[in-house]
């Protein structure tokens, strides 16, 4: 048992943290960027507005213990309307900035909210008043009056019955009075600093989110600066900002790490790197910050810890930050928990462990190894459920109020808490998000050609891809079958994967449930009997072995009317992922915003256009011009190919380019008649000398800053 000898610890309401806000009054709290501008927002500012929101929403109707849906994206006005809303004694409903309308409509239905805060451009939900966000002013005092509950964050899907978690203002502030109490013996040393600028990509509709956006800034007077979770975006904003750290999700930073990497377009510089990140990786963490100073640079001289939370950071993403000289930190929780149960200390480096749990909570081990938790940051159950199905119940446990959490660790004599696996039938993918299993099995029902199915996480580094074995019918295609039921899922829930059993049914237990832990084992045998990790046939070319490797499929599973997003599933941070592979591989330039509307054809049409020198489509569209991606529509609408068996013949794929990046002679046009082919001028070598880079670093800072980089105010 970890836990139970913690001392109790004061709590501070929500009222009490926003009034407390006066102490860093003239300080940034959030800083965001508008176009190439970069904005903030001073605590002061944040104080009055939240009271102004809160102002807005009782004039609007919002009465103690209604609940109010809020769906906006990760932006000061949403934090706003969640303070503003506890202030009023409103329970918040938070929803992600890309959720649909059937379930956005599902949701409001379920709680029965009549009050919707969101940006102009998204419907409102049949029946409910919409509140503009960000569309109230600032009131310098408010009657607030909390209610008991503070939200409902519901973590399930769209095809499946919404699943509601329910938090308490207790729960919350139970979770939270350990940091701060720790926080408070350190405050005189953090206030001597000043300003400490930390980024941040997590979204504020998840728990995660708010503990690091929300709820831990508003005791610690951090300035946030919140970015879109793409790397080359975090590197770029890190310096500005002059950011001490980040938090985010492993997924994040292992693309990170791969762009850090990517110093030097040798590869035998990035050999002499990695063996010395191995050499050294016993040193202290300052004196590894000295030694591999280039290697840190992107991120600026003052960037120092990560913060990774919502899924499993694995063992090798880890030891590149921490043998970079960076701290660390490992947050380990569920949305039950509201949401933390525990953190890892960054000083005990190498060990792969998620901490001790915080204060007030227990936490013990199940008979399976199973890790339960108990504690006042415990959900007392989920919207709508029976008291049966309470997340505190007895039911779990003859000793009333632990909570299951389905994870599988250990913990040791100190209490270090190590996570092994799941056993509950949640998939955790990489970029953090929890995909229900039942969910996606009931994209399934009624699809022609279908007799069963079972869906359970395929293993991956970082976390785990969802994957479908199927059950089909004499003469059913397995693409089809997979294609209809992506088509009523969410983007997190996509079948990247599947495998066609061979059985009659599947392996179950006495009572008839499908034992997913041995169908998963099964199909991973078979996968490799199968020899699915040979080379793809030539067919298939350079692109497609280029996405199979993101995608984590075979690539001659590939089709040229292949969709990213519909078809394979990948998920924003895959897109990201795909692009910059293939721009260091091709040298091409892929814009995000088609990225999810295109197929592999497109993909191979602006690579060859790439290496060719010229637009992949219209003749008249100049070669210097970005290579338009084409949407889905443009091309016949498809899916992964068949288990076993070549895939169709789609648009020739391009080989690999040669090593040391150059090109075949014959890659290259010969120029128009009359016009003379130049080579490309190199940067002179005493243009590069030391005495000269610091003189240009001189004139940046003293002549080019101040006139042409925008400035954050």
């Amino acid at each position: 048992m970890s836990g139970a000898a913690h001392p109790p610890v004061a709590r501070v309401t929500v009222p009490e943290r926003v009034e407390r806000l006066r102490r860093f009054t003239g300080r940034r709290a959030y800083l965001w960027r508008d176009g190439v501008r970069w904005r903030s927002r001073t605590y002061g500012e944040l104080r009055v507005r939240a009271q102004g929101a809160a102002a807005a929403f009782r004039a609007a109707g919002l009465g103690p213990g209604d609940p109010i849906v809020v769906q906006g994206p990760d932006h000061p006005d949403t934090i706003e309307a969640i303070l503003g809303a506890f202030l009023a004694g409103g329970v918040v409903v938070p929803l992600e900035e890309s959720t649909q309308a059937p379930f956005r409509d599902l949701v409001t239905a379920k709680v029965g909210a009549r009050l919707f805060v969101a940006p102009g451009s998204i419907a409102p939900p049949p029946g409910s008043r919409v509140i503009p966000l960000g569309g109230w002013g600032g009131v310098e005092s408010f009657a607030s009056t909390p209610h008991d509950t503070a939200e409902i964050v519901f973590t399930s899907g769209t095809t499946g019955e919404p699943k509601g978690v329910v938090l308490t203002h207790a729960n919350l502030a139970a979770d939270f009075a350990p940091l701060e109490h720790g926080f408070r013996k350190h405050e005189g040393i953090a206030t001597r600093v000043g300003e400490l600028p930390v980024l941040s990509s997590l979204p504020l509709s998840h728990m995660f989110g708010q503990a690091m956006n929300l709820f831990v800034p508003l005791y610690m007077g951090l300035t946030v600066a919140l970015v879109p979770p793409r790397p080359r975006d975090l590197l770029d904003a890190a310096p500005r900002v002059g950011a001490w750290g980040l938090f985010t999700v492993p997924r994040l930073l292992e693309l990170m790490a791969a762009e850090m990497r990517r110093f030097s377009p040798d590869p035998r510089d990035q050999a002499r790197l990695e063996a010395r990140l191995a050499r050294h990786a016993g040193r202290p963490f300052w004196m590894q910050m000295l030694l591999f100073g280039k290697l840190r640079r992107p991120l600026g001289r003052k960037f120092l810890f990560v913060v990774s939370g919502g899924a499993a950071l694995t063992d090798p993403v880890r030891d590149f930050w921490e043998r970079a000289g960076y701290l660390v930190i490992q947050g380990y929780g569920l949305t039950e928990t509201a949401p933390i149960i525990s953190i890892s200390n960054p000083f005990r480096r190498g060990q792969g462990g998620v901490g001790k749990a915080l204060a007030g909570q227990e936490v013990r081990l199940g008979p399976d190894g199973e890790i339960w938790v108990r504690g006042a940051n415990v959900t007392p159950g989920y919207y709508g459920a029976p008291p049966e199905q309470a997340g505190g119940g007895t039911t779990l446990d003859p000793e009333a109020g632990w909570l299951k959490t389905g994870d599988v660790g250990e913990i040791d004599a100190q209490g270090q808490i190590r996570i092994k696996g799941r056993l509950k039938d949640v998939i955790v993918t990489p970029e953090g998000e929890n995909v229900y299993v039942a969910d996606v099995e009931s994209g399934f029902g009624g699809v022609p050609g279908l007799r069963d199915v079972a869906v359970f996480g395929w293993p991956y580094e970082g976390g785990e891809r969802v994957h479908a074995a199927l059950i089909l019918a004499p003469g059913a295609s397995a693409d089809e079958v997979v294609a209809r039921a992506n088509e009523r899922l969410l983007a997190k829930q996509r079948v990247r994967d599947y495998t066609v059993w061979p059985e009659s049914d599947f392996p179950r237990t006495p009572t008839g449930k499908v034992r997913r832990l041995v169908l998963r084992e099964r199909a991973v045998a078979m996968r490799q009997e199968g020899g699915t990790a040979a080379p793809p046939p030539a067919a298939a070319g350079g692109v497609r072995r280029v996405v199979a490797k993101v995608a984590r499929v075979s690539a001659d599973r590939l089709r040229g009317e292949t969709r990213l997003v519909e078809d394979l599933g990948l998920a924003s941070l895959d897109l990201v992922e795909l692009a910059a592979a293939l721009e260091q591989e091709y040298g091409v330039t892929l814009p995000e915003d088609r990225m999810a509307a295109a197929t592999v054809a497109d993909l191979e049409s602006a690579a060859r256009a790439a290496l060719d020198g010229v637009a992949a489509a219209p003749a008249a569209t100049p070669a210097s011009e970005p290579v338009p991606l084409a949407r889905s529509g443009d091309s016949p609408a498809s899916t992964m190919a068949v288990e076993t068996g070549s895939a169709a013949p789609g648009p020739p794929g391009l080989e690999a380019p040669p090593q040391g990046g150059e090109l075949p002679a014959a890659a290259s046009p010969a120029p128009p008649p009359g016009m003379r082919r130049y080579p490309t001028p190199l940067m002179p070598r005493w243009a590069r000398r030391a005495p000269i880079r610091w003189l240009r670093r001189l004139m940046e800072e003293a002549v080019y800053r101040p006139f042409v980089f925008a400035h954050i105010r």
